[in-house]
């Protein structure tokens, strides 16, 4: 079996079996060939310098996205507290939102199984105690 069939196999058995998330970190302390030396950073037209995690190896790349890709994990953004806990924290400023930053900040991420759930539209209420009323 190729390395990132292993690899993939791996990081989703860790999401789905395990723990329902997964941070980075515990994702580098128990996959084994997870760490290494590539960055994973988003540069887009509408967000630049921020860095998901900075110590993954290509194989870990590649089957991270082809997982997200595949619907089989998706990524939401998470407290600084789940990284603290897990005890790795890149040393580097936090992210607060979406946006092009000079320096390299960095997004607390974790993973789910499952694809991402579009976002709820807000729900408008309706006071019981005003009629609908139509004009004529």
């Amino acid at each position: 079996m190729p390395d990132d069939i292993k690899m993939a196999d791996a990081i989703l058995d860790l999401v789905t079996k395990h723990r329902g998330s997964v941070s980075f970190a515990e994702l580098s302390r128990e996959i084994a060939g997870f760490a290494g030396d590539v960055s994973l950073i988003i540069n887009t037209d509408h967000c630049s310098n921020i860095c998901l995690w900075p110590g993954v190896s290509v194989a870990a790349a590649d089957a991270l996205d082809a997982l997200r890709t595949s619907g089989a994990i998706h990524a939401r953004p998470a407290s600084l507290l789940v990284y603290l806990c897990d005890g790795a924290v890149p040393q580097m400023p936090i992210a607060k939102r979406s946006r092009h930053y000079k320096k390299l900040h960095w997004a607390p991420t974790v993973f789910y199984p499952g694809p991402a759930q579009p976002p709820q539209q807000p729900t408008t209420r309706r006071d019981p105690r005003k009629a609908d009323v139509t004009a004529n």
